[in-house]
Formats: C-alpha cells, sequence, structure tokens
C-alpha cells in the first residue's frame, strides 16, 4: 500500500467513527435521563442533536425517548439471558461506559484496532518495519527513537485494548489522538531519514 493511499483509508476510517460516534452518542442522550440541574450542560456539550429553528428553546431536549432495538440486537440479548440464565433489572445488559456513554467506549475501542490494521497494512507493503512488539525490539537500534517511540505506544495500546480486559476504557479523545500517531508513523517512516539511522 502507497503512503497516499494509507493516508487516505485511515483518514476515511477516523471521519466514519466520528460520525457514527456523533450520531450514536447525541441518539444516546435522547434516552438518558438527566436531573434537571444538570440539563443544560449535558445537552449543550457536543455532540447533540439540534434543531435547525431559530428558537433557543428548541435547542434544549424536552422530551423523553426510547430506543427501538433492532432484530439483530435484539437475537443477541435474548441469546445471552437463555444462554446465562441473568436476571437482568430493567431488561438491561450492564455494558462499560465512559463519560456516562456506552457508545463512546465501544466505537473508540473499534477505531483504534482498526486505526492499528490500516497502519499494520501499509507496514506489511515494506520488509524493514515490524509491527508487533518483539520484532520491533529487534530493530530498535536501527531506527531514530521517535519512530521507535511512536510505533510501541501504538502497538501497546492496541495489544491492551484487544488483549486486556482490565485495560483502561478508550475514548473518542484518545481514539483520535491514536489516529494522529499512527498517520504521524507512518509518514516518519515515509520520509526514511526520519525512521532509520542508516
Amino acid at each position: 500500500m502507497e503512503i497516499d493511499s494509507y493516508l487516505e483509508a485511515a483518514h476515511k476510517s477516523a471521519y466514519q467513527f466520528s460520525i457514527v460516534y456523533d450520531l450514536g452518542r447525541s441518539a444516546e442522550k435522547l434516552t438518558t435521563p438527566v436531573d434537571a440541574s444538570k440539563s443544560e450542560k449535558f445537552w449543550l456539550t457536543p455532540p447533540y442533536l439540534h434543531s435547525l429553528s431559530d428558537d433557543e428553546k428548541h435547542k434544549i431536549h424536552c422530551g423523553r425517548y426510547v430506543l427501538v432495538s433492532s432484530r439483530e440486537s435484539d437475537m443477541i440479548y435474548r441469546n445471552r439471558v437463555s444462554t446465562e440464565k441473568l436476571q437482568l433489572p430493567d431488561g438491561q445488559i450492564p455494558l462499560p461506559s465512559v463519560h456516562g456513554s456506552r457508545v463512546e467506549v465501544c466505537l473508540a475501542k473499534a477505531m483504534i484496532i482498526e486505526q492499528f490494521e490500516l497502519l499494520k497494512i501499509f507496514l506489511s507493503t515494506t520488509t524493514h518495519v515490524p509491527y508487533n512488539k518483539k520484532r520491533l525490539r529487534r530493530i530498535k537500534e536501527e531506527v531514530y527513537p521517535i519512530f521507535f517511540h511512536l510505533l510501541d505506544g501504538i502497538i501497546d495500546r492496541r495489544n491492551e485494548v484487544v488483549h486486556e480486559p482490565s485495560a483502561s476504557l478508550p475514548t473518542m479523545k484518545e481514539a483520535t489522538a491514536y489516529f494522529y500517531y499512527c498517520t504521524r508513523s507512518a509518514q516518519v517512516y515515509q520520509d526514511g531519514g526520519e525512521a532509520f539511522r542508516t
């Protein structure tokens, strides 16, 4: 994969995740009961849905909505409840959340994984740059510290979110930074002189 193709794919992927997050988090807010004293801050902190009306009152959420799940979600839910014999309060499966959002954790994790996979495809078109810890350690002395540390951190965080259940929950802010580090490391590698000592 050429650098331009990689950068285009990485940007498209990151943009898609950010848009889906905005839509998902906005819908999640509509179905979340909020304390009236915190309501204005909650509804005016992006992302949120906003009426095109000039009337200010339409900018503040005033009603409650209920999510009607897809058939796929229903099938997954019923499978879990029947196989694990769970007694769930209010029929809700507890999911990890960050900043009060279950959407953010899921999309941030998926974005980190996909950004890593895109970078891996780019790096695998070369014969010099590894995308796993053991191989990276072997060439540590051959590359400049900035390149080594970028790639080392990228690999570490991807491994944490994929393999360690107790890893800190990712956020969209972190996933966006991760996207930057991936694209930056690819550009540093492409420049050659910044990546390799020889």
